[in-house]
């Protein structure tokens, strides 16, 4: 019985993993010291994605991204603080179209044939269906700057498909999980070899 927890014990990590998204990448300061951390304001949005936050509704969606992120920054034991932030978040979104073509050979298959020795002869019939479709490829990406000096210490990001008959409900869950995933890692454990 122990072998069997031990082996569980074992595998499950790797298994989480395998069903963790994989299109997550961030970066960071290496010598900023993220342990002084504990206030956020959120930035405004960048005027350059008006357009694409319009195409994916506009002030909901924003509305939605802000408190996906204030509620996960919180729930890491930080406070949102307009007059004092040690740091400021920000996003930033853009789409790309993404074309799929499936192409399946439609059944069934007729054949006829006669033997070799008595010459050859044979016919078949079959059709190849291809469909098309286009859903959108969503860029999400997580900003974080040091409040004084303005400058990047964090940075995350990850793609999704955006299906275009995807209801209210399957669109606030991918956000979350998003952004949820991206956050994953902030604060990164650093060692600060300024001090």
């Amino acid at each position: 019985m122990n072998i069997i927890k031990t082996i569980t014990l074992l595998v499950l990590p790797f298994v989480l993993l395998g069903c963790a998204s994989n299109n997550i990448t961030t970066d960071y300061s290496e010598f900023y010291d993220f342990s002084n951390l504990k206030r956020f304001t959120l930035q405004a949005n960048n005027p350059d994605d008006k357009i694409v936050l319009d195409y994916l509704g506009g002030n909901i969606f924003d509305q939605r991204a802000r408190d996906d992120i204030a509620n996960n920054l919180t729930l890491k034991g930080m406070i949102q603080s307009v007059n004092n932030p040690d740091f400021s978040v920000g996003y930033r979104v853009r789409t790309s179209d993404k074309i799929h073509i499936n192409s399946v050979d439609s059944e069934p298959r007729y054949s006829y044939g006669l033997g070799y020795y008595n010459g050859g002869f044979g016919w078949s019939a079959a059709s190849t269906q291809t469909t098309v479709s286009n859903d959108k490829q969503l860029h999400f990406t997580i900003v974080i700057n040091d409040a004084k000096t303005h400058k990047r210490i964090w940075q995350g990001s990850t793609e999704s498909v955006l299906s275009s008959n995807a209801t209210p409900d399957e669109r606030r869950l991918k956000l979350k999980k998003a952004i949820d995933g991206i956050l994953q890692t902030f604060p990164p454990f650093t060692l600060n070899t300024s001090k």
